[in-house]
């Protein structure tokens, strides 16, 4: 209970939906709370001392964690830092990423820590922080090493992502890997590499290590797949394509394909074996006293693997419990499994205290808790393979409740699939790879030979996870309800996890099945009257229209690289997190990158029925042939109407925004305007042919609160109730302009921006009443700006 009490209050910061100055109130609270605690628990002699001291853990558990998160949030760079051309000095201290960007252009992403500002840079809070930089080039791409020193001018902005319902939080992530700002260099001119400054030959040596390994092995194969090896061997998943995402997802073996728990363990199995030994052959001569190997090379090896990783935050939980089973086997006594659980929570808790916000958390500790479960106190069989369907049949079971929980799907074919991957990445990829790297850094002959080995066995194992994909696409996830909150469905199922994995004889498997069923299968929300979303897709526009089970999507944000884009990162994720698994249409306002960028991401992701765009022959080609979206159609479903008001048919206009396919949906008295990217001479038009609709409910402004849009007399028809202006924050077009947003609220209009709102859900309730709230008030967490 002591180590519970502890766990419990470094998880609770990071999961509190409050405010920076409420978590402050909280850690100032929490802290008098447990003075009163401990002055209690010593002064009185009862039966209630025990309950006393937990409490008094707990409330300085929290205390001490929310203070550690106060302090990492504090730690971002000040506001009126943003956008200013900053001349610095900085340190390389990551393994360089470069990307293609077409066009004979690159982009060379890496982090880097402030050692020095420039002449005539007084702000010294830039002073040692870490910052996420992007440099870009034309021609080549620009070569980096770590422990480089570099000066350069960079322009600089805090951590900052969109904030939707169900979507992933990037502003957790950077500030739980310490980076206080993400950039880019701003100008080659005065860019300067500065000589190696006087340092620790080893405190580079495994950033450098990891270059070179990538480099010798890796840069010389055209394999598709050595992507997949290089994230296995170094860390480095960004050679993974967004194809082979989709297979590893689809089939469950995500885990597999980056240095993650299992290989550290494995790699400690192997290190631990190897001291075992080396300690019999020295018992021979020193019976006493050489214990400790087994467990020093089981840390070793982990480290070592660890760090070719770049000790990331997933690394880092495996090393830490390996740590604490190697240190209970040291000492010679029997391991408390849910002690050395428990430590290792606790250990990884006190090292990242936004760890409880990320999804990889939480899936790796349940993995681990499933195992413990189903596996502890069993009598053993033999059979490797026996033993390994046993594993696979108890993680597709238990690990349904937490990927439920966190809004990822259930895929059945993850266990086939991980039958067979789990041994051949675990017993031979990484083996070969692991050899083939010291071979390469020791100058031994061999390592090629091993890397094709290792090559050959995975394009083997690629074709079958590939085909299991493509034959089991249809079946490949449980129909499950979506987790959308609620204490009640938690409790059962965690219930249900632990009467499923009950000791055989306990008569609690039953209902856990029965349990797990309800969990699984929870009667979902009811269906919305009408709800309409703007997604936050930062500089872009995504509109989701749900009407009972009918589901639209009115564009589907930017397209950053072929890694990136909105449709697949926020736009699916969305749809998943509500229940919707198939779009019923797609409407794609015009050709701009902005508003049709992500359509193939999307289309990649969920089904899609069809398509109408408003310029349909400018759209990058997909498997959906879109139709054109032309003035006068209608269409219905479930009472809700959709009408198209522009454009004309055979309309020619030399900008594309002016094609924006306009869309005016009703249910009852509830009026909803879709403008896209029209611009006032297209208002004018419309206002001239008498078919804008008036004194409507809610109002998509156009062109993302543009001045070129917008008119006097456009903004008077409509009469807006509630305004949605969808932009990205801080951005380089300046939109909203102030005199639009002015516009709207002299109208008599409630503004709403997603920069600012995050995502912004509209809804229709059965009494007739709306809902409009944005997702940074709906969900506030201390990190928000």
């Amino acid at each position: 209970m002591l180590l519970f009490s502890i766990a419990a209050g470094l998880l609770t910061p990071a999961l509190l939906q409050v405010h920076l100055y409420t978590l402050e109130r909280v850690v100032q609270a929490g802290s008098i709370a447990t003075l009163l605690m401990f002055c209690c628990w010593w002064i009185l002699r009862s039966q209630w001392r025990k309950l006393l001291l937990l409490i008094g853990i707990y409330l300085a558990a929290l205390s001490v964690q929310g203070a550690l998160l106060i302090t990492r949030i504090d730690e971002q760079i000040p506001t009126g830092l943003e956008g200013q051309t900053l001349a610095i000095r900085f340190v390389v201290e990551s393994l360089p990423v470069v990307k293609a960007r077409g066009d004979n252009r690159f982009v060379t992403q890496f982090y880097g820590r402030v050692t020095q500002l420039g002449s005539g840079e007084q702000n010294g809070r830039l002073l040692g922080k870490r910052l996420r930089l992007s440099w870009y080039a034309t021609g080549q791409p620009v070569n980096l090493s770590p422990g480089e020193n570099w000066q350069a001018k960079v322009r600089l902005r805090r951590p900052r992502g969109s904030v939707n319902p169900g979507g992933f939080d990037y502003q957790a992530w950077l500030l739980s890997r310490k980076i206080s700002a993400t950039g880019y260099v701003y100008s080659q001119a005065g860019v300067v590499q500065l000589e190696q400054r006087h340092e620790w030959p080893g405190k580079w040596g495994v950033q450098r290590a990891r270059q070179t390994l990538a480099r010798v092995l890796f840069d010389n194969w055209a394999s598709p797949q050595i992507g997949l090896l290089r994230a296995l061997l170094i860390g480095d998943q960004s050679a993974i394509t967004q194809d082979q995402w989709d297979v590893l997802r689809a089939t469950g073996t995500v885990h597999l394909m980056a240095i993650s728990g299992l290989h550290i363990g494995l790699m400690a199995t192997i290190g631990f074996a190897i001291g075992a030994g080396f300690a019999r052959v020295l018992a021979v001569y020193r019976p006493a006293g050489v214990t400790w190997l087994a467990p020093v090379f089981a840390n070793a090896f982990a480290f070592f693997y660890a760090a070719l990783a770049g000790f990331e935050i997933p690394t880092q939980r495996a090393c830490i419990m390996v740590f604490c089973f190697s240190l209970v086997a040291w000492r010679g006594r029997q391991v408390n499994f849910w002690l050395i659980y428990s430590f290792a929570l606790i250990g990884v808790l006190a090292i990242d205290p936004f760890a409880p916000v990320s999804g990889g958390f939480w899936l790796s500790f349940a993995a681990v808790a499933v195992l413990g479960l189903g596996l502890l106190g069993r009598a053993p069989r033999d059979g490797a393979v026996f033993s390994l369907v046993k594993v696979q049949a108890l993680l597709l079971v238990g690990m349904s409740i937490p990927l439920t929980l966190i809004g990822l799907p259930v895929p059945v074919l993850g266990a086939v699939a991980n039958l067979v991957a789990v041994p051949v990445v675990s017993f031979v990829v990484v083996p070969a790879l692991m050899l083939a790297g010291l071979m390469s850094i020791t100058g031994f002959s061999g390592g090629d030979t091993l890397l094709n080995l290792a090559l050959q066995v995975m394009q083997i194992l690629w074709s079958i996870l590939s085909w299991l994909h493509a034959t089991g696409s249809r079946v490949n996830e449980l129909p499950v309800t979506p987790f959308q909150g609620g204490g009640m469905r938690v409790g059962i199922g965690v219930v249900a996890l632990i009467f499923i994995l009950a000791p055989r004889g306990s008569h609690l498997r039953l209902p856990g099945g029965a349990l797990l069923l309800l969990f699984l299968f929870h009667r979902p929300p009811p269906l919305p009257l009408l709800r309409v979303t703007h997604l936050d897709v930062q500089q872009g526009l995504a509109v989701i229209i749900e009407a009972g089970d009918y589901t639209l999507v009115y564009d589907t944000g930017a397209r950053y690289s072929p890694e990136f884009d909105m449709g697949d990162r926020v736009v699916a994720p969305y749809l998943a997190y509500v229940g919707r698994r198939q779009v019923d249409r797609v409407v794609i306002s015009h050709r701009d990158n902005d508003h049709a960028g992500g359509f193939a991401g999307l289309s990649g992701a969920v089904s899609v029925a069809s398509v109408l765009a408003g310029e349909p022959d400018q759209l990058p080609r997909t498997k959906h042939t879109p139709f054109p979206c032309e003035q006068g159609q209608h269409w219905q479903a479930n009472r809700v109407e959709f009408e198209v008001v522009w454009p004309p048919s055979h309309f020619t206009d030399a900008k594309p925004n002016n094609h924006s396919c306009v869309l005016v949906v009703r249910y009852g008295s509830t009026v909803i305007l879709i403008a896209g990217d029209i611009e006032q001479s297209v208002e004018a038009d419309l206002l001239t042919a008498g078919i804008l609709p008036s004194k409507i409910s809610l109002l998509s402004v156009p062109h993302h609160g543009s001045k070129t849009s917008s008119s006097v007399q456009f903004v008077s028809q409509l009469d807006p109730e509630f305004a949605v202006i969808s932009a990205g924050f801080n951005n380089r077009y300046g939109h909203p302009h102030k005199d639009i947003s002015r516009r709207y609220s002299q109208q008599g209009a409630r503004i709403f921006r997603t920069d600012l709102d995050g995502g912004i859900s509209f809804s229709l309730q059965a009494d007739g009443v709306y809902h409009i709230e944005g997702e940074r008030h709906r969900l506030p967490r201390p990190w928000f700006d």
